[in-house]
């Protein structure tokens, strides 16, 4: 089963272009990320990111990974930010909040994901 949490890893990787620029986001050490990824490429069965002198570029299963993720992610953003900021939330906590509502926001996309993959899956058969 895929760890949600390595999931949001693989988000911010992608988004940060580096496991240390991702590390420095989630608060976690460039190692801690690196093993994430590891990981959740494990679980997959394939690799996720090119690694590179300059950072990681995302390969082609990372691609539709990420494309998935772009199905219910836009707007998702804009919503976290707008919660954090109407809570009135300090900014030396905003980082922490805005990573504890990535997470809860990432159960619930990824329950709908699943309901449509099996959906479609239904539908195809």
């Amino acid at each position: 089963m895929i760890d949600l949490n390595k999931l949001h890893v693989f988000n911010v990787v992608a988004q940060a272009g580096s496991f240390s620029a991702a590390g420095q986001q989630l608060l976690l050490t460039q190692p801690a990320v690196s093993q994430h990824i590891q990981d959740l490429e494990a679980s997959l069965g394939t690799r996720l990111f090119v690694r590179g002198r300059r950072g990681v570029t995302l390969t082609a299963a990372g691609e539709r990974l990420a494309d998935r993720r772009l199905e219910w992610g836009y707007g998702a953003g804009w919503f976290l930010n707008a919660t954090v900021f109407s809570l009135g939330i300090d900014h030396k906590w905003s980082k922490l909040v805005m990573n504890v509502l990535v997470v809860i926001f990432n159960y619930f996309a990824s329950k709908y994901v699943i309901f449509k993959n099996k959906q479609q899956y239904a539908d195809n058969n």
